[in-house]
């Protein structure tokens, strides 16, 4: 809730292949990306029922262990929506 910034441990990159998504894709070598995957719990408060909209990630590269220099990696202006009930 709210703005806040949390640094995950560091993992090792692995070189991926991405998937077509149907059979009529051009036979060509598929795109690959290196990427790591972490998991990591997310709190949520909701203060109305009905439809919300969980709100967006910034994933910061640092370049230094006090996180004062680095870059912007990528940014989701939304991680998805809930529906919430009393």
């Amino acid at each position: 809730m709210g703005a806040s910034m949390i640094i995950l441990p560091e993992r090792e990159l692995q070189m991926v292949e991405e998937k077509a998504e149907t059979t009529y894709a051009d036979p060509i070598a598929p795109p690959r990306r290196w990427e790591a995957v972490y998991e990591h719990k997310l709190r949520f408060f909701a203060v109305d029922e009905g439809l919300a909209e969980l709100g967006g990630l910034r994933l910061l590269v640092l370049d230094d262990q006090e996180g004062l220099a680095g870059s912007t990696g990528r940014e989701w202006e939304s991680l998805g929506d809930v529906w919430v009930t009393a």
